[in-house]
C-alpha cells in the first residue's frame, strides 16, 4: 500500500515537470518567432537585397515513464544572421545589376547620368557629339526635334520613297509631288512656248519652254510627239530640248517631267531634214563643171605637147635617113 502511493506521487511529479518543459518551449518558440519577423521587418524597409534563410529542425521527443506516457513535440529552430559587410556586399551587386539593365534597356553604351529619359513611344536617346537627342527607332518616324511630344510611329504598308511617314498609318508625299503618300507623282508641266528649228542635218531638236512649278524642281523631262515618246535634255533655265523624229506632216507635241503625267498637247509642224545618207545617194551634176572640165582638157593636150616637143629638138646630132631607109649619122 504504501509501495503504492510512493509510485503515484512519484508519476504525479513528473508529469507536472513535462507539463512545465513543454510549457517553457513554447514560449522560447513564440519569442523566436516575433523576433524573426521584426528582422524581416526591418530589412524590407531598409531595402536590404539580403536573404534570410531560416532554417528549423522540427524534434519530436517521446518521453514514456509509464503506462500514461505524455508526448512532448520540441521545435529547435536554427537562426542564421548576415554579417554587415556580406549586405554592403549584397547591395552593391544590386546597384551594379539596376545599372546594367538600365543600359540594356536603351542600348546605349557607358552609363550616362546627364542621358535623358524619352518618353515618346518608340524612342531613345540618342548621343550626338556631346549631348543627347531623343530619336525614333528604326522603322519609326516622328517629328524632328519633338519626338518627345509626338511620339514615333509606323506606317504599313510602307510608304512610297517619295513621302514620309507622318503619323500612323498615314503617308504624305514630298513637297511639290502629287498622291497619297503611297503612290506619288510629279505635276504635269505647262508648255509655254515652243521654238521651231530652222531646216538642216538630221539631228534636230526642239525647244520648249515650260511655267515653272511652285514647290518642285524638275530633274528629268520626256516629248511625246503624237503617240511616239523619247527623252528630253532639261535645262536650268525653264526649258527642256526635245529630238524631233524624222518624220514629215503635223502632230501633237506635249511634254512630261516623269514619262506618264503629261502636259496639254499643242500643234507641232515636223521640220524638213536632209540626213547625210540621202546626200551620198544623189547623182553628181556634171553641167556645173562643164567649163572647168573643158579648161583642164586644154592645160593637159598643151603639156604633152611641149613634152614631145623638147624631146624632138633635145639630141645633139641630128639624124638623117637615106632613101634606102638606113639611118646615117652625118660626121662633124
Amino acid at each position: 500500500m504504501f509501495f503504492s502511493l510512493f509510485l503515484a506521487s512519484t508519476l504525479s511529479e513528473t508529469g507536472d515537470k513535462i507539463l512545465k518543459e513543454s510549457s517553457d518551449i513554447n514560449n522560447t518558440i513564440t519569442n523566436q518567432t516575433e523576433t524573426i519577423n521584426k528582422t524581416l521587418s526591418n530589412e524590407n524597409e531598409n531595402q536590404n537585397v539580403s536573404n534570410i534563410t531560416n532554417n528549423s529542425t522540427l524534434v519530436t521527443e517521446n518521453n514514456s515513464t509509464s503506462e500514461n506516457t505524455t508526448n512532448t513535440t520540441s521545435i529547435i529552430t536554427d537562426d542564421e544572421e548576415e554579417g554587415e559587410d556580406d549586405i554592403k556586399k549584397k547591395e552593391k551587386l544590386m546597384a551594379e545589376k539596376d545599372i546594367e539593365r538600365i543600359r540594356r534597356m536603351h542600348h546605349m553604351g557607358d552609363f550616362d547620368e546627364d542621358r535623358p529619359e524619352c518618353i515618346g513611344n518608340n524612342s531613345y536617346p540618342n548621343r550626338v557629339g556631346d549631348k543627347y537627342i531623343c530619336t525614333c527607332r528604326n522603322g519609326y518616324f516622328g517629328k524632328e526635334g519633338d519626338v518627345n511630344g509626338t511620339d514615333c510611329w509606323t506606317c504599313k504598308p510602307f510608304c512610297h520613297t517619295l513621302a514620309k511617314c507622318v503619323a500612323e498609318n498615314t503617308c504624305k508625299c514630298h513637297d511639290g509631288l502629287l498622291g497619297d503618300g503611297y503612290s506619288c507623282y510629279p505635276p504635269a508641266p505647262s508648255i509655254k512656248n515652243i521654238i521651231t528649228p530652222s531646216s538642216g542635218i538630221h539631228p534636230i531638236h526642239v525647244i520648249v519652254e515650260y511655267t515653272e512649278v511652285s514647290s518642285f524642281e524638275p530633274y528629268m523631262a520626256f516629248c511625246k510627239f503624237d503617240e511616239l515618246i523619247s527623252g528630253a535634255q532639261i535645262f536650268k533655265n525653264k526649258s527642256i530640248a526635245c529630238l524631233q523624229p524624222q518624220l514629215s506632216g503635223t502632230c501633237h507635241l506635249s511634254i512630261s517631267f516623269d514619262g506618264q503625267h503629261f502636259s496639254e498637247s499643242q500643234k507641232y509642224s515636223y521640220v524638213s531634214t536632209l540626213t547625210a545618207q540621202k546626200i551620198d545617194a544623189q547623182p553628181f551634176d556634171f553641167s556645173k563643171y562643164s567649163q572647168l572640165f573643158a579648161i583642164i582638157s586644154i592645160v593637159l593636150t598643151i603639156t604633152a605637147a611641149l613634152i614631145k616637143f623638147k624631146g624632138f629638138f633635145g639630141s645633139s646630132k641630128a639624124i638623117f635617113r637615106d632613101p634606102l631607109g638606113v639611118p646615117q649619122v652625118k660626121a662633124d
